[in-house]
């Protein structure tokens, strides 16, 4: 064992000192900085993180599956910082779209809507006390909250010391997720609550009885914080439902489907209670994936011209006449998601009407329900159009070219690492890593997940609780119209 400390000493301190020249190269070579000032607090924090990051992952390393907490975690959430601060500084301020701004502009004012969760422009709101109309610090928590509770889970998937290291790694050098860790998405924050959720969940399991309380206290706050990030969030409580089951195997079932729907019921509390905020102003959801819904099924349905002619009528009594048959004669000439500019009259016309919002779904909902192989025929069309779309349809929402969107507070991209920023477009650009490497790969891990998680029932319980809560939020999207957007899935990611 003496021989042996010298060597580790050596080693790590050649890893330490190699990583303080890069960061070195890294600001001063490649960075374009306000100040000097801004400069050395880069230097600074890549030195220092960078630092502890090589001594103990080196110490993982040797020590096989006999690690200290401390050190894991000290590991865990110096990585964590690098990989944010890397792309905070390579995609600052952030990477924003139209609802980034508009989030923003909420924060700004400390007006909040519905529209989407108002949770998030909260947070916002609370950065802006700090750095002003500047989003790299809420960036910078974002992504370094994303990195920890993917670190995290993996660890409790994978057991082993240096297999954990080598994934870390991996998953970091995964260029699907190098865009979502700037861009300022409540997908992002859904995703890092429901992990975090998962990981103490799975720790519950594991931990002894007085713990295991406290534990699963912890994972149940995260799956609410999740929850109140997306207004579809709550379809990961049907995993937990399944989660719960296996956790307390008792034989009063009823005893246990009451305890589930309370869980439930307090998971989906801290929404509903933040939405009722009086800074929080309602606002209608809009009806857009209703009506392709309902068209993309009606147009592939056995249906009588006097039938048609019924809908018709009653599709445009409430949202206009023409607005039919422009969106029908679209679906029946073979496409597989809504014509947007015709479909978005479904939303134009109307503001506050909720009746109108019910009228949609209701619509939808019965049309699936009576045609249920014209609706499937449709789901099938719909995703097949999702893998196979052309390169130049994906738009911002996969952000090939990231960039902060043109708006009217001031903002501008700027990044302090240009020459890196535009050598990682260009692989985004010439590449399928980013696009292909998400939709396929997902839907790899989503496929072997569930098979796994099956062959593994009972040996395996943070396999099957990790792809049960993923698999119950993700199987959502396929009963709905998608455009290539797959940053739905990320909470996936991690499998």
């Amino acid at each position: 064992m003496q021989c042996q400390l010298p060597k580790l000493r050596i080693s790590t301190y050649l890893i330490a000192g190699s990583l303080t020249v890069i960061s070195t190269l890294l600001i001063f070579q490649s960075g374009k900085f306000d100040n000097i000032l801004e400069a050395l607090f880069w230097f600074t924090f890549y030195t220092v993180f960078s630092n502890l990051l090589a001594f103990n992952s080196i110490k993982i390393w040797q020590e096989q599956n006999n690690h200290q907490a401390w050190r894991l975690h000290t590991f865990i959430f110096s990585l964590a910082l690098l990989v944010s601060g890397f792309w905070t500084l390579v995609f600052y301020p952030a990477l924003m779209s139209y609802d980034s701004i508009n989030q923003w502009t909420q924060a700004l004012s400390g007006q909040y809507y519905s529209w989407h969760p108002p949770i998030m422009a909260m947070i916002m709101s609370l950065t802006i006390l700090f750095s002003g109309n500047n989003p790299s610090l809420f960036a910078f928590i974002q992504g370094f909250l994303l990195w920890v509770s993917i670190y995290l889970v993996l660890h409790k998937l994978v057991r082993d010391n240096r297999l954990y290291l080598i994934s870390c790694l991996i998953v970091t050098l995964l260029p699907s997720l190098w865009t979502y860790t700037s861009i300022l998405w409540k997908d992002v924050w859904f995703a890092s609550m429901a992990l975090l959720g998962i990981y103490f969940l799975i720790y519950a399991i594991e931990a002894e009885a007085g713990v295991k309380r406290i534990k699963l206290l912890v994972s149940l706050i995260f799956f609410s914080l999740a929850i109140a990030f997306r207004h579809n969030g709550f379809t990961i409580l049907l995993g937990l439902l399944v989660v719960f089951i296996k956790l307390f195997p008792q034989k009063n079932h009823w005893r246990n489907a009451i305890l589930a729907l309370c869980l439930a019921g307090i998971c989906m509390a801290p929404a509903k209670i933040i939405d009722t905020l009086p800074m929080v102003q309602q606002t209608t959801q809009s009806p857009l994936l209703f009506a392709s819904m309902y068209m993309g099924t009606l147009s592939r349905a056995d249906i009588t011209p006097s039938d048609l002619a019924q809908e018709r009528l009653e599709i445009d009594a409430v949202f206009g006449d023409g607005l039919f048959a422009e969106t029908f004669a679209y679906y029946q000439n073979g496409s597989c998601l809504f014509p947007i500019q015709s479909l978005l009259k479904f939303t134009n016309s109307f503001v506050i009407e909720r009746e109108k919002l019910s009228f949609m779904a209701e619509k939808a909902v019965n049309t699936a329900l009576k045609h249920p192989v014209a609706f499937l025929r449709h789901r099938l069309c719909n995703l097949a159009w999702v893998f196979y779309t052309r390169w130049e349809l994906i738009g911002y929402t996969f952000l090939y070219y990231p960039t902060l969107q043109n708006n009217l507070l001031g903002l501008s991209s700027d990044s302090r690492l240009l020459s890196i920023k535009m050598w990682i477009l260009d692989i985004l650009k010439h590449s399928r890593f980013g696009f292909w490497s998400f939709i396929w790969l997902t839907s790899l891990f989503m496929v072997s997940g569930v098979v796994v998680s099956f062959l593994s029932l009972q040996k395996y319980p943070s396999i099957v609780i990790t792809n049960a809560i993923g698999a119950s939020y993700a199987f959502s999207y396929f009963l709905v119209d998608m455009s290539p957007d797959w940053r739905f899935l990320l909470s996936y990611v991690a499998y």
